[in-house]
């Protein structure tokens, strides 16, 4: 792989990184036309130096006119500028006379942001690496970890033969070869020479003398060129010039990557609340009864499972009986797809692999509760769509799977080639307005308003169990109630001021204070998307609209209605909870509230405070 370097408009760069600049259109001069298929370009701001974007070359295509290279293109690389393809040649023509561009001619080079991915990768060790994880004094070593990381991405390990060289002579150094690789199988990296790279010997020159520059050199040039995906390092120079040569991202410190890995593969999300938990395989009963249907649907089905032994899966019980099962598995871009028709595209995904519910467990929205979960997985793995498959029609507690998935966004894509499963996907990527608020959740629109809503605390945790207070009991929402495990919450109001919010708009959820003094035990909990506000005239109505959402139960309802107390009900859904709950105090320390006061039923939160409430955790 060739590296290059070129100068681009700073407005290009977030373009280019989300995707919508993809052809890079230049003068063909230069030794331009040297740049080939698969070679990284790194394109650095012309207004701000620090600034860049490695790209990988996809296709290069030469032209003898602006007037070719434009021909078809012109209007999805520049139409958000320009109303003319004439337009587009004027300006371009600008920059260089028309005798050097009939003289050079036009290249145009399809590019791609270039993409870090770990997954069976190849990571260079330098000495000071190997070393380390061989001698460290410390009894749990950082390096442990990393290795381990190494073993379950399936990463194969790289040593360069001037670090074997080095050691080789060292009975010690030797034996930090072998504790390195002891489990794993490692190979010797081709050695490439950078005489030629003129850029990169004098950035190397700048932080080494000549003794250490051709060692150092070669470990990064291995790296700059792309023999080896990454450098695990601890020499501070190193890692600074890896910084000005924009590579930054592929050569870090033991820690550094240790806290990538763990942010790029997090771990399942677990729950203190309510009857569903995360279960090793190999502790739960597979004779269990309830997993004769899918025995029954999938060949091989036990033998899958043992295979899982040591992975996790969402569990519901009931009496100890298992009456709810869910695994989930991350998908990357090297996924292969094949059995799918159409195929998918490259996409980090999330698969929701094996997901049952017994059809005995009724009316207590525990269908949603585990969307939630999945929801959950899904915003923390980062990833842009989630996909599930299904027999069609087979059983009719699939069937209702697949109305529920259909309810909350997930469209048919189309089948499996193997067994005739039909594929739903769910995009993660953006909000879609031509959608409902319940079809785009958890993803939230870019324009909304925020407001408060202050919940009774007798009232606040069993409408948002995950909302739950420090000093609250947990054993206390054991119960399979309706109101507890629905995503969709429900509370009932008087006709205040509600005409003002509109689907879309983000709720705080404020639990009032029951101790004094109420600065401190009055906090904002956490988050809701509205859905929907209604005014009631009709009691049947009502009830079938508030039906196993709200903590009241009809006669409650009944009662509020004939009262004429609160027959305005708002439905919202609920996005997550606070970890770090916000007490009043600090709303008014802030000047978020005014002081000697709470907020009030759907009091509008300024604009400036958005960000700190949908950045909290």
């Amino acid at each position: 792989m060739g590296n290059y370097v070129m100068d681009i408009k700073d407005e290009f760069i977030p373009l280019i990184e989300n995707g919508i600049k993809r052809l890079d259109y230049r003068l063909n001069f230069d030794e331009r036309d040297k740049i080939s298929q698969g070679d990284r370009i790194t394109y650095i701001s012309s207004e701000n130096k620090g600034k860049a974007i490695n790209v990988i070359v996809r296709d290069v295509v030469f032209y003898n006119t602006w007037s070719e290279a434009l021909n078809g293109e012109w209007k999805k690389n520049f139409g958000d500028r320009f109303d003319s393809k004439e337009k587009v040649e004027k300006e371009s023509n600008l920059f260089c006379s028309l005798h050097k561009i009939e003289f050079n001619g036009v290249i145009v080079y399809k590019v791609e942001k270039e993409r870090i991915l770990f997954r069976k990768s190849n990571v260079l060790l330098d000495t000071n690496v190997i070393l380390e994880r061989a001698f460290s004094r410390n009894g749990f070593q950082e390096s442990d970890t990393l290795f381990d990381w190494f073993s379950k991405l399936k990463m194969s390990i790289l040593i360069h033969p001037k670090t074997i060289n080095g050691l080789d002579n060292n009975p010690e150094g030797k034996k930090g070869i072998e504790i390195c690789v002891k489990d794993t199988k490692y190979k010797e990296v081709n050695f490439i020479g950078y005489d030629s790279d003129i850029g990169f010997k004098k950035s190397l020159k700048k932080y080494y003398k000549e003794e250490n520059e051709e060692y150092y050199g070669s470990i990064l040039y291995s790296v700059y060129c792309g023999v080896a995906d990454f450098l695990i390092t601890e020499d501070k120079n190193t890692l600074e010039i890896a910084k000005e040569l924009h590579i930054e991202k592929r050569v870090l410190t033991i820690s550094g990557a240790i806290e990538i890995l763990e942010q790029e593969f997090p771990k399942l999300v677990s729950y203190k609340i309510l009857a569903i938990h995360l279960e090793k395989f190999e502790s739960i009963n597979i004779k269990s009864d309830f997993f004769d249907s899918l025995r029954e649907d999938y060949p091989g089905f036990d033998e899958w499972f043992h295979r899982k032994k040591d992975e996790k899966a969402y569990v519901f019980r009931k009496d100890n009986v298992i009456h709810g099962f869910l695994y989930l598995k991350t998908e990357y871009r090297d996924e292969d797809y094949s059995d799918i028709v159409p195929t998918f595209e490259p996409r980090k995904r999330l698969k929701i692999g094996t997901f049952k519910l017994d059809e005995e467990i009724k009316g207590c929205r525990l269908g949603e509760r585990f969307l939630k979960i999945i929801f959950d997985n899904a915003k923390k793995q980062g990833v842009e769509e989630i996909y599930v498959t299904l027999f069609k029609d087979k059983r009719k507690g699939v069937q209702a799977l697949k109305n529920l998935f259909k309810k909350w966004g997930f469209i048919e894509h189309g089948h499996k080639k193997s067994n005739g499963e039909l594929v739903l996907v769910k995009d993660f990527t953006m909000f879609d307005s031509k959608k409902s608020i319940m079809e785009n959740f958890p993803n939230v629109p870019k324009d909304y308003n925020m407001y408060f809503l202050p919940i009774k605390p007798e009232y606040h945790t069993s409408l948002f169990p995950d909302s739950i207070l420090n000093n609250e009991n947990i054993k206390l929402y054991n119960d399979l109630k309706s109101n507890y495990y629905a995503l969709e919450k429900i509370y009932v109001c008087s006709a205040f001021d509600v005409d003002k919010v509109n689907p879309g708009d983000i709720i705080v959820i404020y639990r009032n204070g029951d101790r004094y003094p109420k600065k401190y035990s009055s906090a904002c909990t956490g988050l809701a998307v509205m859905e929907q506000i209604k005014h009631f005239a009709d009691l049947k109505d009502y009830l079938n609209f508030c039906n196993n959402r709200t903590i009241f139960n009809e006669a409650q309802l009944t009662a509020f209605f004939n009262n004429n107390k609160y027959r305005t009900v708002i439905k919202m859904i609920y996005l997550r909870p606070f970890d770090d709950k916000i007490i009043l105090k600090i709303l008014q320390d802030n000047s978020i509230v005014k002081n000697n006061s709470g907020p009030r039923p759907l009091n509008e939160i300024p604009n400036e405070f958005y960000k700190r409430f949908m950045k909290h955790k």
